[in-house]
């Protein structure tokens, strides 16, 4: 099955709503003339149909129906609703029409089409537009430096990972903690840890595991800590897999250490710790009973072309493998002066 463009989706949508706002234009001109709504209104008019039409009322004395239509102002009522919508929609598809056009509109377009929407999404989105900031302020001699490199990488899949699983994860009951606001957590959960950082763009804390996301679900004032998330970029087997394994598995282990300040089987966090989620995400209550899951899980996101497979581990794979990746990084490190 051919997928269409996004060019070519937008340009056939605007032609629609192009469509019906000539049509309900057409009525406003005519709306003090019945004989003229009636003849429409029995053509079965879009527009009428958009209009809420009476059925039972048309088929009894259409003409008459009309002329009450035209005195009352109903037609004119509806159309100030209607039509506004359409333009509004009409200008969202002109934005992203011109979104598309643009020079980061038609670089998108040279990545496949499966991962056009979340490279779209990315460059949207604050995370990225950081991102983008940061490397503009770096002077263009340290952007060819390896540890630049590593840390532009880290960070921009770090946002698509975050990206992808926000919709499936972050809805109904449960929060998704974005990678800033986990690193904001941990930050004044354990304040006697110095912060480090690279080039602005990654941050830990010294000695420290942090996971990349954690998920928690709300019920009632429960509040209970599911999942864990790290995004990690890794394409490759790795020799040292369950060396890997338990050092990142630890950091499920160190989460619920700080959390409850004993260890992982107590499951019940110190008070304190509400407050400082509050702050970080007011959606959830500074009074709320917080806890971990006794299953808690880990959950690895990786590009598409990701061979890394740790067991007793889900890993989700994003729309966009290694060699875009590097190209996307490529692109945003070369065009940012």
């Amino acid at each position: 099955m051919t997928v269409e463009a996004p060019i070519q989706q937008l340009e056939r949508q605007k032609a629609l709503i192009q469509g019906k706002i000539s049509s309900l234009q057409e009525v406003s001109s005519n709306i003090t003339n019945p004989e003229w709504m009636h003849q429409k209104i029995l053509k079965g008019s879009s527009s009428a149909y958009k209009l809420r039409i009476d059925l039972e009322q048309r088929r009894e004395n259409p003409v008459q129906w009309a002329e009450n239509l035209v005195r009352a102002g109903t037609i004119k009522r509806n159309l100030s609703t209607v039509k506004p919508r359409y333009q509004m929609r009409l200008d969202e598809i002109n934005s992203q029409l011109n979104f598309e056009q643009s020079p980061a509109g038609i670089f998108i377009q040279t990545f496949p089409i499966e991962s056009q929407p979340l490279i779209k999404d990315f460059l949207k989105s604050d995370g990225g537009q950081n991102i983008i900031d940061i490397i503009r302020q770096t002077p263009k001699v340290n952007r060819n430096l390896p540890d630049f490199s590593r840390a532009v990488a880290g960070s921009i899949f770090e946002q698509l990972a975050y990206i992808h699983v926000k919709p499936e994860y972050n809805r109904g009951n449960f929060i998704l903690l974005s990678p800033a606001e986990v690193f904001n957590l941990y930050r004044q959960m354990l304040p006697e840890r110095a912060v480090f950082e690279g080039y602005g763009l990654t941050l830990g804390l010294v000695n420290t595991t942090i996971p990349d996301g954690i998920l928690i679900e709300a019920i009632g004032s429960l509040m209970v800590i599911r999942k864990l998330f790290e995004y990690k970029s890794w394409v490759k087997k790795l020799g040292i897999r369950q060396m890997l394994q338990s050092v990142e598995l630890s950091s499920v282990d160190r989460l619920s250490y700080h959390l409850t300040g004993r260890d992982r089987f107590t499951y019940e966090i110190r008070p304190e710790i509400g407050p400082i989620l509050h702050s970080i995400r007011p959606d959830i209550p500074a009074d709320a009973t917080l806890t971990i899951d006794q299953n808690l899980e880990l959950i690895y996101v990786a590009p598409q072309n990701s061979n890394v497979q740790i067991s007793n581990i889900e890993t989700i794979k994003i729309p966009i493998d290694s060699h875009d990746l590097f190209k996307l990084i490529r692109n945003l490190t070369n065009a940012s002066h």
